[in-house]
């Protein structure tokens, strides 16, 4: 087959007549041989498990994308290479971006002419921070996204307000979630949990997630003494016994044939409550940033829905936001729970 004039799946760069050129044996899916190398494998492997062609996927989307933009010309995708339509956003076939975000500053929210556009890698557009500032899409509080964007219903100014603090990354990660279903982890939601959500506003959740640490604060508090005894215990008579290494085995059988239940109980208690724990912090970290998506949506409709038109973004301002104050009140509440545990 020739290859000459189809695009590089790696690099998006047009194959020419002097090109080193690797073809997969699979699908036959051609590349730069230096790109090949770099990524090590054909990155179509969901091809090679379907069986199916690379010209034939190629030919169709080529068709595809001609079809849906005739007098424009089609854009490659940056990571597997299928032509898309220029108006397109994310790749149809992989979901990646196909372009860089492009900064937007806003300096009146109420004037749309004073929106202005520019492009930090492209020289001749105007960029209000200086020509080749690297750092000027990250002083752009919508990164990049349309104040008019919808978002199931919500634009994106309006999700901007309601954010309040750290829009920036919020954008970026709602844009994602709408185009790609996909979103990132929040360490903040790992490391604070309750008090990241109460920082949100997410009353609910942070409640239920705080009341459950609380509990499981209290009981370790209550049970501590008593566990560390036992396990002291544990260890003596292990020694006694002539083991001269004891390993966590050992323990564990102690606890099964030495002790009785309630005994055992208070022992693994604290352990399990701390992989509990520990997994409780991954599932927030996780799921966070998709739950305040729909938490965010679901707020600016509620309060679009009760109040006037004019006063809409004033209202949104006002219930979205953080909250620092319970913030600083949860951080007090833990400090002197822990002071107190010294002392019971």
């Amino acid at each position: 087959m020739n290859f000459l004039g189809k695009s590089c799946p790696v690099c998006s760069k047009t194959i020419e007549q002097d090109d080193d050129v690797v073809v997969c044996p699979k699908c036959g899916a051609p590349y730069h041989r230096e790109c090949y190398t770099e990524k090590g494998k054909c990155i179509f492997t969901d091809l090679h498990k379907n069986k199916q062609s690379w010209k034939e996927v190629y030919d169709k989307s080529e068709k595809n994308a001609d079809d849906a933009a005739p007098e424009e010309e089609a854009v490659s995708c940056p990571v597997c290479g299928i032509k898309n339509p220029a108006s397109a956003i994310v790749c149809k076939r992989c979901g990646s971006f196909l372009r860089k975000p492009v900064a937007r500053i806003f300096y009146d929210e109420a004037d749309d002419t004073d929106q202005t556009d520019f492009d930090p890698q492209d020289p001749d557009s105007f960029n209000p921070f200086g020509d080749g500032n690297p750092f000027s899409v990250f002083f752009d509080p919508m990164a990049g996204v349309k104040k008019d964007e919808d978002f199931d219903g919500v634009t994106g100014a309006e999700i901007a307000k309601y954010v309040g603090s750290n829009t920036p990354y919020y954008m970026q990660v709602f844009q994602k979630i709408k185009y790609t279903g996909s979103s990132r982890v929040n360490f903040a939601a790992f490391f604070f949990t309750a008090s990241w959500y109460m920082y949100r506003k997410q009353y609910v959740k942070g409640s239920v997630i705080g009341l459950i640490y609380l509990i499981i604060s209290v009981v370790n508090m209550l049970i501590y003494r008593s566990s560390t005894e036992l396990w002291s215990a544990a260890t003596s008579a292990l020694k006694e016994s002539g083991l001269q290494y004891i390993t966590y085995r050992d323990y564990l059988d102690y606890v099964l044939q030495s002790c009785t239940f309630q005994e055992g109980t208070v022992m693994l208690l604290p352990y399990i409550f701390s992989a509990g724990m520990f997994i409780m912090m991954v599932i927030c970290a996780v799921t966070a940033n998709k739950g305040y998506y729909r938490h965010t949506i679901k707020q600016i409709k509620k309060i679009k829905s009760s109040v006037k038109e004019d006063e809409v973004l004033k209202e949104i301002e006002t219930k979205g936001g953080v909250n620092v104050r319970i913030v600083v009140s949860l951080t007090a509440c833990y400090i002197i729970l822990n002071i107190a545990s010294l002392f019971i």
